[in-house]
């Protein structure tokens, strides 16, 4: 992706993370739907954690004082932890990850979490622009978290895009928590997108996906009993 489209994505993840949990409360913000998982707050704080160690490494490139890791001057290498990173950061990707301790998020109550992400995605649009130049120059860059771990910083971008989009949903997940049976609980913004006909029929959009990666791909429509009844979510 071009820079443009890179911010054009951060504005893109910025509105849905506005519109889909700018209304909850403090309380609902920081509730675990169990004790193994994140909070919607510790999703959006962690994001902005990792994030932001890697404005360091942005500056450094852009005023030439970045010195290119050992490693990063072997192109197989770059192209094998950049790949395999971005393929574990994506949304697609159900397996959990341990979290490196250096970015892991708040373990206490997150307070104005939603105004706080949107403040740290405009800074870093800020911060990603100005780097095309680096990038046309396949400059490489190492994991702020691990110095042997090393990506080109057009990975490094991608890559923090699709974690953003990763743990949006994870954060979505949890307005719709599941019980050891499956069951999902409905809440009113499923009740608003999808009426129902007589017969208890609800049409699957796009959006049903984000919210419940469980349901089944190239299904056109469920009915209300099977639509609430699905596969438990995956964290």
């Amino acid at each position: 992706m071009t820079i443009q489209q890179l911010i054009q994505e951060l504005d893109v993840i910025t509105k849905e993370v506005q519109d889909t949990f700018g209304n909850l409360s403090h309380e609902a913000l920081n509730r675990k739907s169990n004790p193994d998982t994140w909070s919607i707050a510790q999703n959006l704080d962690h994001l902005i954690v990792i994030n932001e160690t890697y404005i360091p490494i942005f500056d450094a490139l852009k005023n030439g004082t970045y010195r290119t890791p050992f490693l990063g001057k072997f192109r197989f290498i770059t192209s094998f932890f950049g790949n395999l990173i971005y393929k574990m950061s994506t949304p697609e990707h159900i397996k959990p990850i341990k979290t490196m301790s250096i970015w892991e998020p708040s373990t206490s109550d997150i307070h104005n979490v939603i105004q706080s992400f949107v403040q740290h995605q405009a800074i870093m649009k800020h911060n990603i622009s100005g780097l095309e130049d680096c990038i046309k120059r396949g400059s490489v860059i190492a994991s702020p978290a691990n110095p042997m771990i090393v990506y080109t910083l057009e990975q490094a971008l991608n890559i923090i895009v699709v974690h953003e989009k990763r743990h949006i949903l994870q954060a979505k997940k949890v307005l719709h928590p599941s019980d050891k049976r499956g069951i999902v609980e409905i809440t009113p913004s499923c009740i608003a997108c999808h009426p129902s006909d007589k017969r208890g029929i609800v049409e699957i959009t796009p959006s049903c996906f984000a919210c419940h990666p469980s349901i089944k791909r190239g299904r056109k429509q469920y009915r209300m009993l099977e639509f609430i009844i699905l596969q438990p979510y995956n964290y």
